[in-house]
């Protein structure tokens, strides 16, 4: 099984060219969080769209710079690993996104 997993993404997709062939061959891409810079939705389904349009497989967590909005999103969009597990032939994954506290006031950490 080929899984490629990656974050802190920030809204920037432009390096998925770079990476194309291990996109368009992995059985799962796992996305870390990170996908935004501090924002929502619309900025998330870009994201997803971007990296949809390499391979549909995919899982996701929000990350402390993503807005609590996008877990709720990634959850609509049945692709949402935080505080889920997923089980793949004999691997298993789990997520747990956002930020423990800490003094940096960053989005996912409210």
């Amino acid at each position: 099984m080929k899984i490629i997993s990656f974050g802190d993404i920030h809204e920037d997709t432009s390096n998925l060219a770079k990476i194309k062939p291990d996109l368009e061959t992995a059985d799962l891409i796992v996305i870390s969080g990170d996908l935004t810079n501090c924002r929502g939705k619309t900025e998330t389904k870009a994201v997803l769209d971007a990296i949809k349009k390499y391979n549909e497989h995919l899982l996701a967590q929000y990350g402390n710079m993503d807005m609590r909005v996008v877990d709720g999103y990634l959850t609509q969009e049945g692709i949402n690993l935080h505080g889920n597990g997923y089980l793949f032939g004999d691997v298993g994954i789990f997520g747990c996104g956002g930020s423990s506290p800490h003094l940096s006031h960053t989005v996912g950490n409210q």
